[in-house]
């Protein structure tokens, strides 16, 4: 089958048939229609070239804020050969300061409109917030909508200003993007063990650096890297099983089953490949709410593995995809039941009991799972789970609780998310690889980095990108 993008490989195609019907009538025509026609074309050629266009001086140019987000516009865009290179910043027109988050946008609680979700008290049955914001297709004129709808276009550049974006963070997401591009493989994948990782978990990789793609908007219909794209979304097609099943532990399914969903979400393409991705997670969920690393496990439940399948299967609501609320019900049984009494979540939970102690991480995954579903951010359990987070602060040698916890005070928002971007932004993009050639630049290390040496340097560069491209991957679910 011919690719199909051998489109954009052939920009020019020659008409022999209308230039032998050209030539025929020049041999039949009159010499000097011939002589005529000749001259005329020459003619038309001198107009086009700009003999003395003068010299023109143009006015200073002022610029405030409000013309800020053209400027990022001109950044998002970098013109790039097939290797894509560092996109040069050369607008010295650009105040040098931030945009900082307005603490003060006021966020009240979405009404929900979901059978089933409604019917108790918010605060004990919270309603399933991510269900309103579904259905985000990207539509004729290459704008998404729903909880997709800041990815692309000037919702992208309107969300990086509110929300504490910058220059720099949009710079480093872009030259991340570069280098995920060149590091790709020709059949789709990413090799993990060539970038550093410790065994073969080509998939779970493979799906984190998808979700890269498509987190500033890039899909297989539309963007600068739709080809990668798209090469990605048909290896994990090839990859997947039969049953919906990637092959690996549930982290991977988890994570793969987020990149081909909202795949779909964005492109209303690929919706077999996601719907059974997500069935196969909702068949294998434990009957009081998670996941272990082979799936249902009776006698335990991971938190961390059931992070990545409840982003997985929250995808597929926000996308659209058929999720049994029964699925729904459970994940937010296990969310409660496995908070500890200081608003805490630990690595493991034993059904019928409190998890083992909180760490960062799980509680980090343990509050954004409570705000996607329902959670009002001024609960006492995610404004408990917000202080202990904070209390804890940003490390960024532990980019799985930074990608986490990021996300988490992103959706709590004010002061929480205020402080927590001062503190992380910046800092991170500091460790963004430079000046080593076209074979790391735009990367991240992962040595030094926990769960650096199992996942490489395609973990580490993609999860980096996630917490930059957090000012516009998922809207606010309260707003």
């Amino acid at each position: 089958m011919a690719d199909e993008y051998e489109q954009y490989d052939d920009e020019q195609v020659y008409d022999s048939q209308g230039h032998d019907v050209l030539q025929s009538i020049l041999m039949r025509a009159p010499s000097w229609l011939g002589s005529a026609i000749v001259h005329a074309v020459i003619i038309l050629v001198l107009f086009q070239i700009p003999w003395d266009a003068g010299k023109v001086d143009k006015p200073p140019v002022t610029v405030d804020l409000t013309t800020l987000i053209e400027e990022i516009e001109e950044i998002e865009e970098p013109e790039r050969p097939d290797i894509p290179e560092e996109p040069e910043i050369t607008d010295q027109r650009l105040p040098e300061q931030d945009v900082t988050f307005v603490p003060d946008v006021e966020m009240e609680q979405l009404e929900m409109d979901v059978p089933g979700f409604n019917e108790l008290e918010p605060d004990e049955d919270p309603p399933l917030a991510i269900a309103k914001l579904a259905l985000g297709d990207q539509g004729a004129a290459g704008h998404f909508h729903g909880v997709y709808g800041s990815r692309g276009g000037r919702g992208r550049r309107k969300s990086l200003l509110r929300f504490g974006g910058s220059r720099r963070s949009e710079k480093a997401v872009l030259d991340a993007l570069g280098w995920l591009a060149r590091a790709q493989e020709d059949d789709g994948h990413w090799d993990s063990k060539r970038w550093g990782a410790s065994g073969n978990v080509d998939a779970a990789v493979t799906g984190l650096a998808l979700l890269a793609f498509l987190g500033h908007g890039e899909t297989d219909m539309d963007g600068k890297y739709k080809r990668n794209v798209y090469k990605a979304l048909q290896w994990l097609k090839k990859y997947q099983a039969p049953n919906g099943s990637f092959k690996a532990r549930f982290y991977t399914q988890g994570i793969c089953t987020m990149g081909v969903s909202e795949a779909y979400g964005m492109t209303r393409r690929w919706g077999t490949m996601a719907q059974k991705a997500v069935t196969f997670c909702v068949e294998n969920q434990n009957p009081q709410g998670g996941w272990d690393y082979g799936g249902n496990n009776p006698g335990r439940i991971d938190t961390s593995v059931s992070g990545w399948v409840m982003m997985g299967v929250k995808s597929g609501v926000a996308s659209g995809l058929n999720v049994p609320p029964q699925a729904i019900e459970r994940m937010k049984n296990w969310l409660k039941t496995s908070t500890n009494a200081d608003y805490s979540t630990g690595y493991s939970y034993a059904p019928g009991g409190r998890s083992g102690g909180g760490t960062g991480p799980m509680t980090a995954v343990g509050v954004l799972g409570k705000l996607f579903m329902g959670w009002r951010n001024d609960h006492a359990a995610v404004v408990g789970g917000l202080k202990y987070l904070k209390a804890k602060g940003v490390t960024l040698n532990n980019m799985y609780y930074t990608y986490y916890a990021t996300l988490a005070m992103f959706q709590g928002g004010g002061e929480f998310w205020n402080d927590w971007n001062k503190k992380f932004r910046d800092p991170l993009i500091e460790k963004q690889v430079k000046g080593r050639g076209l074979e790391f630049d735009g990367s991240w290390d992962p040595q030094g980095i926990t769960y650096g040496g199992q996942g490489g340097r395609v973990y580490t560069t993609a999860m980096s990108v996630f917490c930059l491209e957090i000012y516009y991957r998922f809207l606010p679910v309260l707003k």
